[in-house]
């Protein structure tokens, strides 16, 4: 048989159709058979309470959706462990304790620098208070009238050391009272 010969006995077949008596049995007897809900045959585990699910499971799309949310929770957990237990090695400044002794360190930092500004305004005060004190107009640490009185008193006290170390003595108890 040649090439043709097959082509045009393809092209007979072709042009058979069924009788109308044939198709008019064959529809009515299609339309008394009970509907199935698939095509094909179904296994046991089908008509269990689980078995559409392990039909989808094991179906080729289920195996690709199963394969997807297994790779989702891997990469998710993935990141959950990398970003907690080695991002205190890469990034140390994520580390909560340090961030927390870094902050007390530059609390301590400023609480010794207003101390130190609190010392030199002080400072600063006291000077000022001397300049002031040295250039007025009447100076009390150069008048001459106050040096005498001070010198005539200091010789007519003719005090004893012992007296004297008495005077400190007492003037220190009231002092620490």
């Amino acid at each position: 048989m040649k090439q043709q010969d097959i082509i045009q006995g393809l092209k007979a077949f072709k042009k058979i159709t069924p009788s109308d008596e044939f198709s008019a049995r064959s529809k009515r007897y299609l339309l008394t058979l009970p509907r199935k809900s698939a095509t094909f045959d179904v296994p046991d585990i089908v008509s269990r309470p689980l078995g559409n699910v392990a039909v989808a499971l094991f179906s080729r799309r289920g195996m690709q959706l199963a394969w997807f949310a297994i790779a989702i929770v891997l990469v998710i957990s993935g990141t959950y462990v990398a970003t907690r237990e080695l991002s205190p090695l890469f990034l140390p400044g994520l580390s909560h304790s340090k961030i927390t002794a870094e902050a007390e360190a530059v609390n301590d930092t400023i609480q010794i620098e207003l101390g130190r500004i609190n010392y030199f305004q002080q400072a600063s005060q006291e000077s000022e208070d001397a300049l002031t004190h040295v250039t007025q107009n009447t100076p009390d640490h150069l008048n001459k009238s106050i040096l005498n009185r001070e010198a005539s008193s200091m010789q007519n006290a003719q005090s004893s050391p012992i007296e004297i170390n008495q005077e400190i003595n007492s003037l220190l108890e009231y002092i620490n009272e």
